[in-house]
């Protein structure tokens, strides 16, 4: 049933999203959390404005999450990597975005936004039309990124796999990566210089660099479960797609492995933030892709889709309810 809805109903998906995100993050909304701090020069300042008041940065918190799903949705109809009118992508990115450690703005989830961004640049490299100002704007949402989630920086190296996916080996568009990357960080550096707060700016960059810890923290045998649940998940909905890859054309398959290389990255972020792997914000892009067109794809066992979908809404509302 409920995947056949998502084949038919048009406006029901948005009314069942809606009513997804306000269960999901309700208990946010009743009892906002804090926002989180970090070691980060430009998300401090959002931190002072928006501290003061948990339910606000709450409620702002879950307007990028939505809005961030919906436009990652659109961005794969754009690309022509999910058929017209479903929003499952949308619907399965909802979900599990609202499963970060904590409902509230934090540098994750503002660095999410220009991640997503640099993916539609990425995205569109695949037609090899003006591929330098893309290439840029890739590399320079990425910066930016990093500017409110230092750690983000990683995710130049999922720039380069695409560059190898799309068989770009122009020395031009790789040196233009790096002054994309660049241009943010002269221009914060140059603020601080004439502020006085470049002193400052390298405290901040000093220990995020320095806060490395490659232990994965276990918080409860009961969560921990339901974690390894949701990484085999994703791992089995690409392994489905590979299976099937040759069905695809080569543009599909490409666009494809850029999404799939965002799951390396955010890999190594989970590791990188001493938290587990279901935590990170990133994972909910290719963990949504990849689930949504093995579900899509299918014409027969409906019904064991429809179950499979009910036991992962139930599984991430205890998860949001009970870690």
């Amino acid at each position: 049933m409920i995947t056949r809805f998502f084949r038919t109903n048009y406006i029901g998906q948005y009314i069942l999203t809606f009513v997804l995100s306000i269960v999901l993050w309700m208990g946010a909304f009743i009892n906002p959390q804090p926002m989180e701090t970090t070691n980060s020069f430009l998300y401090e300042s959002l931190y002072n404005l928006f501290s003061p008041y948990p339910l606000l940065s709450t409620i702002l918190a879950y307007l990028i999450v939505l809005v961030g799903a919906f436009y990652f949705n659109n961005m794969l109809y754009r690309h022509k990597l999910i058929p017209h009118n479903n929003f499952l992508p949308a619907f399965l990115c909802l979900l599990m975005a609202s499963a970060m450690p904590s409902q509230t703005l934090s540098p994750m989830l503002v660095s999410g936004i220009f991640i997503l961004i640099s993916l539609n640049y990425v995205l569109d490299c695949d037609d090899m039309n003006k591929t330098t100002n893309k290439v840029f704007s890739a590399a320079l949402m990425i910066s930016v990124a990093s500017l409110f989630y230092q750690v983000s920086l990683y995710f130049l190296a999922y720039l380069l796999i695409s560059f190898l996916v799309y068989k770009i080996y122009s020395w031009r568009e790789w040196i233009i990566i790096f002054l994309g990357y660049a241009l943010p960080q002269i221009i914060l550096l140059v603020y601080c210089f004439m502020t006085d707060k470049l002193t400052v700016l390298l405290d901040y960059s000093a220990q995020s660099i320095g806060t490395i810890d490659l232990v994965v923290g276990i918080h409860s045998w009961f969560i921990f479960v339901l974690e390894i649940f949701f990484i085999l998940i994703l791992v089995v909905s690409f392994m489905n797609f590979l299976a099937h890859s040759s069905e695809n054309i080569i543009s599909y398959r490409k666009k494809s492995y850029v999404i799939f290389s965002i799951f390396l990255i955010s890999i190594v972020l989970a590791l990188y933030t001493t938290i587990v792997p279901l935590q990170t914000l990133f994972l909910s892009i290719p963990f949504s892709y990849f689930l949504s067109i093995m579900i899509l794809r299918q014409k027969r066992k409906l019904i064991f889709y429809d179950v499979f979908l009910v036991l992962l809404i139930v599984s991430v509302i205890l998860y949001i309810y009970f870690r």
